[in-house]
């Protein structure tokens, strides 16, 4: 591609590499282009693994850290965070405690950290405007925004959990985000909240009717994978792989999922208070 003249990206998006010496590749060729166009939005996806469990090479985590600071944006699951900052997140001081690290020591200037449980001390935690609701069947999103005023800015919402394997939620989710992320405008910030906003309505949305989908299948159906034989464990994993083409219209037509979730994001205005 460079030989073709074809590396001059304004954004770029990286995401699941199993092992340390394809990630040192990755991690070379992002230095090269934050360094050759210094304004590049990178959108960095460390996907090491979920609940507890990693997936991946634990050689990589070094690797990961050494990328942080050249990031724009970093969409970590919970448990990465928990990885990236050896803090676990199992109350508001702790989640307070891993923004701040990712903001300031590794100077990520915004965090988006999807799926986080609510239990425990984050359960008590959530912000006043969420106390009524079922808390149980949700889980967390967070978009924290660097400030200048303080640590960040911190936006919230709560996403209602749906039963089911689904394949490659977490990839599309990513680039939803950099895909709506703005650059700055007259002086202003990039709207973080905006684009972390619609990517959970429209990766949402695809969810439902992908989950629909896979209710009408029967090969598929069930929440767990547990055919016994090859062939049909494959077509389970096909039959919930994200509805991506035959749903388009979720991405192209924006009034579509403009309401879904309650529509943007609310700003958690006490979140940094002791």
């Amino acid at each position: 591609m460079e030989q073709n003249g074809l590396l001059i990206p304004t954004r770029l998006l990286t995401g699941y590499v199993p092992g340390a010496d394809a990630l040192r590749e990755v991690s070379k060729l992002a230095k090269k282009l934050r360094s050759r166009f210094p304004n590049l939005i990178y959108l960095l996806d460390p996907v090491m693994g979920d609940e507890g469990e990693m997936y991946v090479s634990e050689d990589v985590i070094p690797i990961y850290r050494e990328l942080l600071p050249l990031s724009t944006i970093i969409t970590p699951n919970y448990f990465e965070v928990e990885v990236l900052t050896k803090i676990s997140l199992d109350s508001l001081s702790s989640l307070r405690e891993a923004l701040r690290i990712l903001h300031e020591e590794y100077k990520v200037p915004n965090v988006v950290i999807s799926s986080i449980p609510l239990s425990g001390a984050l359960l008590s935690a959530r912000p006043h405007w969420f106390q009524d609701m079922q808390q149980r069947n949700f889980l967390l999103c967070i978009a924290s925004a660097a400030s200048k005023t303080g640590i960040s800015v911190v936006h919230t919402m709560f996403i209602p959990q749906l039963k089911g394997y689904f394949v490659g939620v977490g990839d599309f989710f990513s680039a939803m985000v950099l895909g709506h992320f703005r650059e700055t405008v007259n002086g202003e910030p990039p709207t973080l909240a905006h684009a972390v906003a619609s990517a959970c309505r429209i990766t949402y949305a695809l969810l439902l009717r992908t989950n629909y989908h896979v209710l009408t299948y029967p090969e598929v159906g069930g929440d767990g994978l547990d055919a016994s034989d090859i062939e049909r464990r494959v077509r389970q994993m096909r039959g919930r792989e994200l509805r991506i083409v035959q749903e388009r219209e979720l991405i192209i037509k924006h009034d579509i999922t403009e309401h879904l979730l309650g529509g943007d994001m609310e700003e958690w205005n006490n979140f940094w208070e002791s």
